[in-house]
């Protein structure tokens, strides 16, 4: 077990994401990974972060 692991089992006793885990803990790829995916849209492709600031300079 890393240290990162054991912060969030032990330490911080964290269960937010339990209803999502598999029977090992894990949640599969995080929102990290899923931050990163890049979609198309109208105005070009862009990952989730993109669109956001694109949205916020656009269409305040």
């Amino acid at each position: 077990m890393d240290l990162a692991e054991e912060v969030q089992q032990h330490d911080l006793n964290g269960h937010i994401w339990d209803e999502w885990a598999d029977p090992d803990g894990s949640i599969g790829k995080a929102y990290g990974y899923q931050l990163s995916i890049k979609h198309q849209y109208p105005e070009g492709e862009m990952d989730q972060v993109d669109r956001v600031l694109y949205d916020l300079k656009h269409n305040p």
